[in-house]
């Protein structure tokens, strides 16, 4: 008989305690860090995505100023940008390591990210938007979690970091170097009060105006257990800034490109490797980034509503009710 264990049963299975103070972690100094490749979709984002490309270059070279020896690499996947396309906003022989590849139609974020994933060759792999600014010590921060747990734990990890979300009027847009004490972090992980257009299903209407600080609350995600209040471990997984073993995720076969649009696409991934593989999901508890939201999306507040119940049925009654064996093989 075959085995009907879905990735729901496995994910809400799944103990998350992973044993160890972050931030006791973030104060040493590892022997030895994992290569990195980055991977940033791109799709039409003009100059804010230089400002990225800065800040991200900050953030390597003071991992290469105390590991002179690491290798890293910058993929950037355009998504088939017309009015903008990446190889007009930059230089790639401006970037050490870096590459740029374009897809010739507009294919999604999670195509675009699996685009990426099967070009990258090092161990671990950073997915980021083309519209962060991160602060100067973040990759070391996420490097650091990754090598205790692969050296100490005999574990793997997927690693998050947090927001300032704010617009092109910020003040730090500015700056040469962003430092951990220079972000505003408003992230709703960290406190929010739930809203009346964050539900995804009617039993969510509840949480309607109750405040929450999810990661205090669950204990830096370590105590997670099924869904807290209305979030599966997994919606702590944002597109943004996260890190991911590079070989199980190609075990993985990626994200699952059913996920197009907006809402999800980046969920698929982790919850294949929580569910199958038992890797912890683990917070960056200082520093993060800073992400600029895009003005200029015109899709009204009532149809983001709408596509985010869809895309919320399609996740938690649909695609966690895969078996593993059918999850990874992208067969929903």
């Amino acid at each position: 008989m075959k085995d009907k264990t879905t990735l729901k049963k496995l994910l809400f299975n799944h103990n998350n305690d992973y044993g160890f103070d972050v931030i006791c972690i973030l104060s040493r100094q590892p022997n030895d860090i994992s290569s990195l490749s980055v991977i940033i979709p791109y799709f039409e984002s003009e100059s804010v995505f230089r400002l990225t490309l800065h800040h991200l270059y900050n953030s390597l070279n003071n991992v290469l100023d105390l590991y002179k020896n690491w290798k890293f690499e910058v993929i950037v996947v355009d998504d088939g940008s017309k009015k903008f396309p990446a190889e007009k906003q930059i230089k790639s022989s401006d970037y050490p390591n870096l590459k740029i590849i374009t897809n010739q139609k507009n294919k999604g974020r999670t195509s675009t990210r699996n685009v990426g994933l099967l070009n990258s060759r090092y161990d671990l792999c950073l997915f980021m938007d083309s519209d962060v600014l991160i602060d100067v010590q973040i990759i070391l921060n996420h490097l650091k979690i990754h090598s205790y747990c692969r050296q100490t734990k005999k574990a793997k990890a997927i690693t998050v970091s947090f927001f300032q979300f704010g617009n092109a009027k910020e003040p730090q847009l500015k700056f040469n170097r962003l430092t951990p004490a220079d972000l505003k972090l408003n992230d709703y992980r960290l406190y929010c009060k739930y809203g009346p257009t964050w539900i995804g299903c009617e039993q969510d209407k509840k949480f309607i105006g109750k405040e929450f600080r999810i990661v205090h609350d669950t204990n830096d995600f370590k105590g997670w257990h099924g869904m807290y209040k209305a979030w599966a471990l997994t919606n702590m997984v944002l597109g943004g800034f996260f890190v991911v073993d590079r070989k199980d995720s190609m075990k993985m076969n990626g994200f699952n490109e059913s996920f197009k649009g907006y809402g999800f696409t980046e969920t698929s991934l982790p919850t294949k490797l929580i569910a199958t593989s038992g890797h912890y999901l683990i917070p960056v508890l200082v520093g993060g980034g800073l992400h600029i939201e895009d003005g200029k999306v015109n899709v009204t507040r009532k149809d983001k509503d709408k596509i985010f119940w869809q895309k919320h049925d399609f996740y938690f009654n649909k695609y966690l009710g895969l078996t593993p064996e059918n999850a990874i093989q992208d067969k929903v």
